[in-house]
């Protein structure tokens, strides 16, 4: 991914809204069960594309200051710039 959509995808909005979608993929993979597997089709649909919308409709984070944007700027493998992590302190700020 781009270093953008990193930033956004640290949004802490953002990744607690995709950890709920996990219990959501849940639901919609069961409701197979009462609706079929077509009718579960749907509920799948809408999970997914919360998923690919999340990080879209979320603010940019530059500076990362608590965990969860930290964990995210982290999961990059160290992909971002040197001008997202400012303080090159850790494998994911070595730019």
């Amino acid at each position: 991914m781009k270093d953008s959509a990193w930033r956004r995808r640290a949004n802490p909005w953002s990744v607690w809204t995709s950890f709920a979608a996990i219990p959501a993929m849940i639901v919609a993979i069961w409701s197979r069960v009462w609706l079929g597997w077509v009718g579960a089709l749907l509920p799948v649909a809408v999970v997914v594309l919360w998923l690919v919308v999340n990080p879209v409709i979320f603010l940019a984070v530059d500076v990362p200051k608590v965990w969860v944007s930290k964990g995210s700027y982290g999961s990059s493998s160290g992909s971002l710039s040197a001008t997202v992590c400012p303080r090159a302190t850790g494998p994911s700020c070595d730019g």
